[in-house]
């Protein structure tokens, strides 16, 4: 992908002011690969997440994705059909269902959407209630492990989960899609505790030995060198190094304005 990314507005002089959020992008991502994109607040991140995932389009540039062995130019495509090529996304927010249970929120994403178009009904067979119900089971008993706080809550709503539950919960509902090929994760440890962040790390060793293509957006070091195979540094919306883990870690720029070692 090679992109930029401005806006255009009016100051309070009532005179046009034009400022860069991102500069001259030109990135690309491995499959079964995570890659972290570090940088501080402002430094476009988030920007990014929102191109890749069609919330923005980008000033200038394409951004080309493969999906079933076809190259797609996501750029000016509506964000549903972002997710529909198999692009799913962890944002800041946990965006869950408080009043549905913790199950229910499982079951309500999966990837199967007939129901927005009921005569497809007539053209392939559709999953039934007890198949995405074993599904959401398999993916909080199976992948996130015995004994975790989503599956003993199970039943309950999940409005009543803790903050990290809550995260977790949102992260697991992404493996309800098959289709998923490329996953944004936007802070998953944020306001976690340890435990329910080695289970995440678990899911994304799950996702990459699966082939899939990680970008997370993570200001946890320990938690990008527990997950993460490449890094990104942007700085100012400008590109400013990509690397391995530890060669971004280490690099001056990142341990002065980033880390703030001097």
């Amino acid at each position: 992908m090679t992109f930029s990314h401005s806006f255009t507005g009016v100051s309070g002089k009532e005179e046009m002011e034009h400022s860069s959020i991102l500069n001259g992008i030109d990135l690309s991502f491995s499959k079964g690969k995570a890659t972290a994109l570090l940088g501080t607040n402002g430094s476009g991140k988030s920007t990014l997440f929102n191109i890749i995932s069609g919330l923005l389009i980008p000033t200038s540039g394409s951004v080309y994705y493969t999906y079933n062995k076809v190259q797609k130019n996501l750029c000016n495509l509506a964000p549903y059909k972002h997710a529909r090529y198999g692009i799913s996304r962890l944002f800041q927010g946990s965006n869950i269902f408080p009043n549905l249970t913790v199950l229910e929120n499982m079951k309500v994403a999966d990837n199967n959407v007939w129901g927005e178009q009921p005569w497809q009904i007539f053209r392939q067979i559709q999953k039934t209630e007890h198949q995405r119900e074993y599904e959401a089971a398999k993916i909080l008993n199976t992948l996130l492990g015995e004994d975790n706080p989503l599956w003993e809550q199970r039943n309950q709503p999940a409005g009543n989960l803790s903050i990290g539950q809550q995260r977790l919960l949102a992260f697991a509902r992404l493996f309800m899609n098959k289709n998923a090929q490329l996953y944004l994760l936007d802070e998953p440890s944020a306001g976690v505790n340890p435990l329910i962040r080695e289970i995440m790390i678990r899911m994304i060793d799950n996702l990459k030995n699966e082939g899939k293509t990680i970008i997370l957006i993570e200001h946890n070091l320990d938690f990008v060198k527990a997950t993460c195979d490449e890094s990104c540094y942007l700085e100012d919306g400008k590109l400013k190094y990509i690397g391995s883990i530890n060669d971004t870690l280490n690099h001056q720029d990142l341990l002065t304005n980033y880390i703030g070692v001097k």
